[in-house]
């Protein structure tokens, strides 16, 4: 009775070595995919990093192009004032001589469709320079809604990280609870291998 006991736990015991062993190399292969996820979380880190790098230099090559086009744009309608100005100093000019000089009317009047032509010239091209800054304008929204666009991409993906880095440490939490069960289990055999001893 006392060997067919014995034979019994032997067995047991060996099924529980069996066992062991699988649990151990469930737990290798589930630290394997720990690494691994940890290797691709800090891979997607430096992704982001070089990412949030290349949006600031754009951010400050946009800031820096907008704020010489503003300049630009002051400096042009400057100009297109004196302009104005000069134009209008010089119909009233045109005025007061032609009130007085009704013998040249015939010069002034020639005068008069100089400036006139000249006047619709000058229009044209602040006309064109409207167009022009016009289009710089949409350029400019077109570049702040893309780099918004960017922005919201840079934010998703943060929050994606965050959340494969919570289900990684979840991961070697359970990792960690089965090495420590494991640790269990080899105390148990040993204790059971040692009581087998004494009874030999």
């Amino acid at each position: 009775m006392e060997s067919d006991s014995l034979e019994s736990l032997h067995a047991t015991l060996e099924e529980q070595e069996t066992a062991f062993l699988s649990d151990l190399q469930d737990i290798e292969s589930r630290k394997a995919a720990l690494e691994k996820a940890e290797a691709d979380i800090e891979q997607e880190k430096g992704k982001l990093e070089k990412r949030d790098d290349a949006i600031a230099k754009r951010e400050a090559k946009a800031n820096e192009e907008l704020r010489r086009k503003l300049a630009t744009i002051d400096a042009r309608e400057a100009e297109v004032e004196e302009l104005t100005a000069a134009t209008q100093a010089s119909e009233q000019t045109l005025k007061r001589r032609a009130a007085e000089l009704d013998d040249q009317e015939a010069a002034l009047q020639e005068r008069e469709a100089r400036l006139g032509t000249e006047a619709k010239r000058r229009e044209a091209a602040v006309a064109a320079q409207r167009k022009a800054l016009e289009d710089r304008g949409a350029k400019l929204a077109e570049q702040r809604d893309r780099l918004n666009a960017e922005r919201a991409a840079v934010t998703e993906a943060r929050a994606e990280l965050k959340a494969r880095e919570a289900k990684a440490k979840e991961r070697e939490a359970r990792a960690a609870k089965a090495e420590a069960e494991l640790e269990r289990r080899k105390r148990e055999i040993l204790r059971i291998k040692e009581g087998l001893k004494r009874i030999r």
